[in-house]
């Protein structure tokens, strides 16, 4: 493997001083001023209450809930899972800043290029797909499709819709007269290869209409394509395969152009096709958002928590919506989501019923939805006659599932008598069901990343609270860093537990006046290494009361006191010669002729 990608120090100060740190996390998530601080609801755990907090002064943030903290890097690279030379890249390119490396890996530079590649080569097929769509003779029956839903050209246009056509070659005729390789064709899922035919490849969407899915940034990376013959072999809907830019579960389609409404609405209404959120947008329904497939995964949740905390599922009515409905919910109810349902009439989904009716009619439909256990509740007596007591056990059994996975007391306890209630049960039976589940639950091996944010591992304690200090200072004041450096640094440190933070603070060269040179060094650090000085900075040590030069004695106090004990030991050691005895002797009377000198600086300097 080759060397690490290495961007220059006075690069990434340059790009850490051009982004402010709340500028660039509210272009992912809504945040709140706070008097000198901004505030959200982690991104990075469920929770109910704000415990995120973003630091102009330090360009920080910190959640004082789960602990997650660090710079603008650190943001991106925990927020869109991405490595810290491609965050320093993504602000690079946010602030105009050409960004030069100093050594790269060769698979790094490919992984980047392939990326960059793949991203042209989608944007090339939605733009041909769309021109297919708009003047291909073929492309007829994709256009009375879409008349016939109420489509227009205008509205084809915004979308960026388009039509693959039959040919097995004919995409691939044209992406090779666009300059892409095979295995770029393969690579983006576009293309495919054939396992007969000596691996030939051929067009894996044909004769179908293409919506072009795009990440919540806008750029096109992956295609759904609805199929316009009937009578063909295939799904109804077919997308794109897992590529390195597309994970199907991570993905929301619409969300790039729905993202400012549903921040607006603190609310996102959840369709289940491209054609119910295309047609629910076009009639002013704008917070609207679309899985790809037919219930939510974790990702998702976890993508769509960054802009809402109300979630409406407004799946079709048939059973399959509704199964949908009750396998989201897990999902979503892990994020910490209000969860409705929005209940369509018999036989419409949202597209139809806004053709129909109109938007208002859509409109009353989610303003009515109901609360998702009301739903749950309602849904499950409809299936089963509540009249037997078979049937209201099996209900109880179906209910028993989701109201396992609430862990707040009270809002258990509410569950529980609200379906006993409703089922003629005890609170106490239906409790025995629960709990049978929750003991089952326990029984089976924990994986932290099944639902919800993955535990951090144990943290090493805090240095000396004098070496916390001492970094704090050492970072963020130019007289006491200047002081400090003067100092006999090297010798003291490596006596003190946790000296090692304050001597790599002082190694590195850092300018305490300029927070982005801070920044700088600690995005440049390793990922453990960021976490302890984020926590020094962070807030989670309080503020010593002496000033620097005090601290820095008692530092060297607890420096020698530690060598002191050292030699004591060493001399109540067996089989040593009379001349090592007499220089650790001379060391223990030196060690405390400066202990007492420094405990009367310490006490001048206190009073």
């Amino acid at each position: 493997m080759g060397a690490v990608p290495r961007i220059a120090q006075e690069t990434i100060e340059r790009i850490a001083a051009a982004n402010d740190i709340v500028e660039v996390i509210q272009s992912y998530m809504p945040l709140k001023r706070a008097g000198t601080v901004w505030k959200a609801l982690c991104p990075f755990h469920s929770e109910k209450s704000p415990s995120f907090t973003v630091d102009p002064r330090r360009q920080t943030y910190h959640c004082f809930g789960c602990g997650a903290h660090g710079t603008v890097f650190k943001f991106l690279m925990e927020y869109d899972s991405m490595t810290f030379v491609d965050a320093v890249r993504r602000l690079g390119e946010r602030a105009g800043i050409v960004v030069e490396e100093e050594a790269s890996s060769e698979e790094e530079d490919a992984r980047q290029v392939l990326r960059k590649r793949l991203l042209s080569l989608h944007a090339d097929t939605a733009a041909w797909f769309h021109q297919m769509l708009l003047r291909d003779r073929a492309a007829g029956v994709a256009r009375d499709y879409l008349k016939s839903r109420g489509i227009g050209i205008e509205v084809a246009k915004s979308w960026r819709l388009g039509y693959a056509p039959a040919g097995r070659n004919d995409l691939m005729g044209h992406l090779v007269g666009g300059k892409f390789t095979d295995s770029e064709m393969v690579a983006s899922g576009l293309i495919s290869r054939s396992e007969e035919d000596g691996g030939g490849i051929y067009a894996r969407f044909r004769d179908r209409l293409m919506f072009p899915i795009s990440n919540d940034r806008g750029e096109v990376i992956a295609f759904s394509g609805r199929i316009l013959d009937l009578a063909a072999k295939g799904g109804k809907y077919v997308n794109s395969p897992e590529t390195p830019l597309f994970t199907k579960g991570s993905v929301l389609f619409g969300l790039d152009r729905s993202k400012r409404a549903i921040l607006d609405a603190d609310a996102a209404i959840v369709c289940e096709g491209q054609l119910d959120l295309i047609t629910a947008f076009e009639a002013g329904v704008a917070n609207v958002i679309a899985p790809q497939g037919t219930a939510f995964t974790e990702q998702q949740a976890r993508l769509l928590r960054r802009f809402a905390r109300t979630v409406v599922l407004c799946f079709d009515a048939d059973t399959a919506g509704q199964k949908a409905a009750e396998r989201s919910f897990e999902s979503l109810f892990s994020e910490g989501f209000i969860v409705q349902v929005a209940e369509m009439p018999p036989g419409d989904d949202p597209d139809s019923l806004i053709r129909r009716e109109g938007a208002d009619a859509f409109r009353e439909r989610i303003a009515g939805a109901r609360d998702f256990w009301d739903y749950l509740i309602l849904n499950q007596s409809r299936a089963h006659d509540l009249a037997t007591h078979q049937g209201r056990v099996a209900v109880a059994e179906a209910l028993a599932q989701p109201v396992h996975l609430v862990k707040d007391p009270a809002m258990r306890l509410s569950l529980v008598d609200r379906i006993s209630s409703a089922l003629q049960f005890t609170p106490q039976n239906f409790n025995e069901i629960v709990s049978r589940l929750d003991q089952r639950q326990q029984r089976r091996p924990v994986n932290p990343e099944a639902r919800g944010a993955v535990p951090r591992a144990i943290r090493p304690p805090l240095p000396e609270r004098a070496v916390c200090w001492l970094v704090c200072v050492a970072l963020g004041d130019v007289a006491s860093r200047n002081f400090l450096l003067e100092q006999n640094w090297r010798e003291v440190l490596p006596e003190v537990a946790g000296g090692e933070w304050l001597e790599l603070a002082l190694t590195r060269p850092v300018d305490p006046a300029s927070t982005a040179s801070v920044n700088a060094f600690l995005a440049t650090l390793p990922g453990d290494q960021q976490d302890m000085f984020s926590r020094i900075l962070g807030g989670e040590v309080p503020a010593n009361s002496g000033d620097t030069v005090n601290t820095w004695n008692a530092l060297r106090r607890i420096a020698l006191q530690s060598r002191e004990g050292a030699v004591l030991a060493a001399l109540r050691g067996r089989q040593m010669t009379e001349d090592k005895v007499l220089l650790l002797q001379k060391e223990l009377l030196d060690l405390r002729g400066k202990l007492g000198e420094i405990t009367r600086l310490l006490k001048s300097g206190n009073n």
